[in-house]
């Protein structure tokens, strides 16, 4: 996880302590470097969680001519490969992820998106041309928010714009009244601040002097075969989780006992040998009742879990969650998360990252097999939509083929 945060001013020079301020707002992601740097009509910010390459990975990033500027926050597994195809065209001076998109961007322009097999969110500046791009990956992993009051700008979370706003923040109507509706699938493309907008997923916005443009670069369309056996879904799995370990750190695991969780940590720790593994400890678990609101209280995972760690040999830790005091952690989640907390669950989410956190820069996780896998534990069917008068005015549910 890194911080990306930018202003583009084709009318006024970039304000130092307007990025400085963006800067600190987003240190939180980047605690291994901050930089700034301003070039004619552009201000950029980066702060960086190093991950590969650590020593020569700095952002921004520039190629050697200085026509091509990016700041980058995100994993291409398939770097290498790009690499190898880019190396008779690009001269490179560093062994990160970061330096390859800004080749293949240099290369192949926009079409070099469609062979980026990762998670991302850049900003790449032509600065011949003087204009920009503002790209997010397929699946809207990495966040990215915007707005163009005054001038463009735009940050990996919208607490870097509201610090260069100044004065009084306005909430955004229609995103508070869409997280009261439908909380699970609100602020796709709004924040719950006004005038600020999220990029959505295979979104990219062209900054040039005529404005701002905005297109989908692609579209996350899959057509999956039948797989019939666990076999046939095997190598898969190990190739992904192979993928995900690339790291000049040790990586970490979540560790529920369940079965996505037990197949990453078992697959990540044989490749890599190293990392601890991390587990809630409900140890006040009996206390809650089984019902909507409390079904992940009551599941008992940490005997499966402390049975997978010591077959796999994995450095393990039962992190206790102290449920009575929730309401203790609600304004750091909301601050956080930028919205107010929907699940139970996020509370002793936040509890276990915290604790990972004091080992591990950086962790793989097992996650969303209910969804993949159609056993989603809400639903709202299109039908009802269509019926029900009281969803029109919200365009995010009128958009049921984006959630399908």
């Amino acid at each position: 996880m890194c911080g990306i945060a930018g202003i583009v001013d084709y009318n006024s020079p970039i304000d130092r302590s307007t990025l400085e301020r963006m800067r600190t707002a987003l240190h939180h992601r980047g605690p291994d470097e901050q930089t700034l740097r301003r070039l004619p009509h552009l201000g950029l910010v980066h702060t960086r969680l190093a991950l590969i390459d650590l020593k020569n990975g700095s952002q921004p990033m520039c190629s050697a001519d200085g026509r091509y500027w990016i700041i980058y926050n995100g994993e291409v597994y398939n770097f290498r490969e790009l690499r190898r195809e880019l190396q008779h065209f690009w001269d490179f001076r560093t062994d990160c992820d970061t330096e390859v998109v800004l080749a293949a961007w240099a290369r192949w322009g926009m079409e070099c998106l469609k062979r980026l097999n990762g998670m991302f969110a850049f900003f790449c500046w032509d600065a011949r041309k003087g204009q920009g791009w503002l790209v997010r990956d397929l699946l809207g992993i990495k966040p990215v928010a915007w707005t163009d009051k005054g001038n463009f700008r735009f940050a990996s979370e919208a607490r870097a714009l509201v610090a260069t706003q100044g004065g009084a923040v306005r909430g955004d109507k229609l995103s508070i009244l869409e997280y009261f509706v439908s909380p699970y699938a609100s602020g796709v493309d709004h924040s719950m601040f006004a005038g600020i907008h999220y990029l959505e997923p295979g979104q990219y916005l062209h900054i040039s002097r005529s404005g701002v443009t905005s297109g989908f670069w692609g579209d996350y369309n899959p057509h999956p075969q039948q797989l019939s056996q666990s076999p046939d879904l095997h190598p898969l799995l190990k190739a992904a989780v192979k993928r995900s370990m690339i790291a000049d750190v040790p990586v970490g695991y979540l560790l529920s006992g369940g079965l996505d969780s037990t197949l990453v940590t078992y697959l990540g720790y044989r490749h890599t040998g190293r990392g601890n593994a991390y587990t809630i400890d409900n140890h006040d678990r009996d206390r809650f009742s089984r019902d909507k609101a409390s079904l992940w209280a009551v599941a008992d995972d940490v005997p499966h879990a402390v049975r997978a760690a010591r077959s796999f040999r994995v450095p393990h830790y039962l992190v206790p969650i102290d449920r009575t005091r929730n309401s203790d952690h609600i304004a750091q989640i909301a601050a956080v998360n930028e919205s107010i907390p929907v699940l139970e669950e996020e509370f002793p989410l936040h509890q276990l990252y915290q604790r990972a956190a004091r080992d591990q820069k950086t962790i793989v996780v097992g996650e969303v097999a209910d969804e993949t896998h159609l056993r989603v534990f809400l639903s709202l069917e299109s039908t009802d939509i269509e019926r029900n008068e009281k969803y029109h005015g919200y365009p995010l549910l009128q958009r049921h083929d984006t959630k399908q």
